[in-house]
């Protein structure tokens, strides 16, 4: 008998995605090295579902759209408490922080939980403001290439 080859590392981990919101489509976009249409435009997965993914996943028409960078390795997770002080009023701020390589990015409460401390993952994220578009885990470690 033989078993069905099914291609699961081409699917993205579904509470990470559900978390930092970004699709099949959109991690495959990021793989290529560029945004997809849907991550360009700032559109939620919800509206995603409602209205289908038509027209918003990889085009002939990628090199016109904003690039992609990506970073692999072990990850490390930072919490940090900062406290601000008034006359009438003291806040705490809470800061929740991925670090991987020499790159720190921030998350939310959220993401921080969803992410797996000292385990390797591939980050696709905006080069200029530093946020995350998808992410993977990197079972083979960073040697592999992107699928």
């Amino acid at each position: 008998m033989n078993d069905k080859r099914k291609n699961h590392y081409t699917l993205p981990n579904r509470q990470l995605a559900r978390i930092f919101n970004f699709s099949a489509q959109d991690l495959a976009a990021n793989r290529a090295g560029f945004m997809s249409r849907a991550q360009e435009w700032g559109i939620p997965l919800w509206i995603r579902r409602v209205f289908g993914n038509i027209g918003i996943g990889i085009s002939a028409k990628a090199a016109r759209r904003p690039t992609v960078a990506h970073i692999c390795g072990r990850v490390k997770l930072d919490y940090v408490q900062r406290q601000t002080h008034s006359h009438f009023h003291t806040d705490i701020r809470e800061y929740h922080y991925l670090l991987i390589a020499d790159m720190r990015f921030l998350l939310t409460a959220t993401q921080h939980r969803a992410i797996g401390e000292g385990m390797t993952y591939r980050v696709y994220f905006m080069p200029q403001s530093k946020h995350i578009l998808s992410l993977e885990r990197s079972i083979s470690g960073c040697n592999e290439s992107s699928i």
